[in-house]
């Protein structure tokens, strides 16, 4: 039988929890008559059905657009959902992984413009597959 809790395995909240509980069994201020996975499992389930953990996501979204920056939202892995956004000098890209962690990349450099197709041509070339 596969572990019906496993989706919350990886997020912050469940590191927590397994902390938490297991501080509480070892000062033996509680005693649990199942495995403590399944308690934190449940407990985790709870605490996300009820939308009283909120998912960096939206955080991060809402800043943007406190700050009016616009975006572009993009998926291309199973697990996370892409932030794109482009500001002066950098174009960044935000990968907010459905257990809450963040990776971003940075691409710097200079907005000059360059005229003609050869500039275009030389990117096609360099990265064809």
């Amino acid at each position: 039988m596969e572990f019906p809790y496993s989706e919350y395995q990886s997020s912050k909240e469940w590191s927590i929890l397994e902390k938490a509980i297991n501080e509480l069994i070892e000062n033996e201020d509680i005693k649990l008559t199942t495995s403590p996975e399944y308690v934190m499992g449940y407990i985790a389930k709870q605490l996300f059905q009820s939308k009283s953990i909120s998912h960096p996501l939206y955080k991060i979204l809402q800043d943007l657009d406190a700050a009016k920056i616009h975006y572009r939202l993009e998926k291309y892995r199973e697990d996370t959902i892409m932030i794109c956004l482009t500001v002066v000098g950098a174009r960044i890209e935000i990968e907010v992984f459905n257990n809450g962690n963040i990776e971003t990349s940075i691409f710097k450099g200079n907005e000059d413009i360059v005229s003609g197709i050869e500039p275009v041509n030389k990117i096609i070339a360099e990265n064809r597959e």
